[in-house]
Formats: structure tokens, sequence, C-alpha cells
């Protein structure tokens, strides 16, 4: 199941990213350097994530942790490495406490 949804998400991939390249010039391998540390740190995430589940815990705990603390390895780590996305969320997040 997992092997088919990879290969349903690289060909669904292809075909959003063809329009990308006909209209505005945006190449499929610009736009996977552009995601790509998005994935990377989403795999090395995960990686992590997949080792606490290896604990001998209670199923709830290991959730909670692998939540916890999978929230604060991405976003600490995107902090860390100055994602550009990361900063817009924060500053869209900033502005709407301002309004109310």
């Amino acid at each position: 199941m997992t092997i088919g949804c990879l290969i349903y998400s690289v060909i669904v991939g292809g075909i959003n990213a063809f329009p990308n390249k006909r209209l505005i010039d945006y190449r499929y391998r610009d736009q996977i350097i552009d995601i790509l540390p998005n994935v990377l740190l989403s795999l090395a995430m995960g990686i992590c994530l997949y080792f606490i589940g290896l604990l001998p815990l209670n199923t709830i705990i290991q959730l909670f942790l692998q939540i916890v603390f999978g929230f604060l390895f991405y976003f600490g780590a995107a902090w860390i490495m100055g994602f550009e996305t990361l900063r817009y969320i924060c500053n869209t997040i900033k502005e709407l406490i301002k309004k109310k």
C-alpha cells in the first residue's frame, strides 16, 4: 500500500508539475530542489520517531512522546535552518493575533 501511494504521488506530482513548466517555466527539477529540504527534514524526523516507537512504553505514552518530539524536532530544525515557509507561517500567525 505504501509503495502504491509513493508511485501515485510521483505520477500526480509529474502531472501537476507539467503546467508549471509550460506556464511559468518552473521546471520539475527546480520544484524537487525546492521541496527537498522539507522532505529530508521529514525523513529525519520520521527516523527519530520510529526509534521512539521501539521504546518499551505504553502505546499512549509512545504516541504522546512521538507527537511532542516530532513537533519540536521538525519546527526546531526548520527554525534553525531558516525555512522561509516557517517564517511566513509565524508572521501570519502574529498578524492574525494583532488583528484580534
